[in-house]
């Protein structure tokens, strides 16, 4: 996906920064140019112009990618796949790290909390965050056939 940059975490094999947008709608009052302070206000919205950017982390390793974004949640397992694979009510869909990875219940947002991911993001503790996440890989690098 070109609009994700993913950025390699300098010193820690197998670990990503990733980069993105998302659409913010806007909804101002105001002039577009001051004017003192004239009552003459404007009101409006729209969602041309408004970005917020996000981050996520992500650890890959043999077709296996766990993510957290740092906003949302939750801790998120990607499994790469082919274009046409389709398991269930999982299928296959454009990825920004696999061109086509499945995973929709492959996820826990309790474990975020759990593993105290805000706050190691908040003192910084990067390394922390990509261990918890490259125990989620290691953890389901031979993921065992659904019955």
């Amino acid at each position: 996906m070109k609009r994700v940059a993913v950025i390699p975490f300098k010193g820690l094999k197998n670990c990503f920064i990733c980069v993105s947008g998302q659409l913010k709608k806007k909804s101002l009052k105001g002039e577009k140019w001051y004017l003192g302070h004239r009552e003459n206000t404007e009101e409006y919205s729209g969602w041309e112009d408004r970005v917020k950017p996000c981050i996520t982390f992500a650890y890959v390793k043999n077709g296996v990618a766990a993510e957290w974004d740092g906003e949302y949640g939750p801790i998120q397992l990607w499994f790469k796949c082919e274009k046409d694979f389709k398991e269930g009510y999982d299928e296959a869909r454009e990825h920004w790290i696999f061109p086509y990875a499945y995973g929709n219940s492959h996820w826990s947002q309790l474990a975020v909390d759990e593993e105290r991911l805000p706050q190691k993001f908040n003192i910084g503790d990067y390394e922390g965050i990509f261990n918890v996440l490259k125990g989620w890989v290691e953890y389901n690098v031979n993921p065992q056939p659904k019955e």
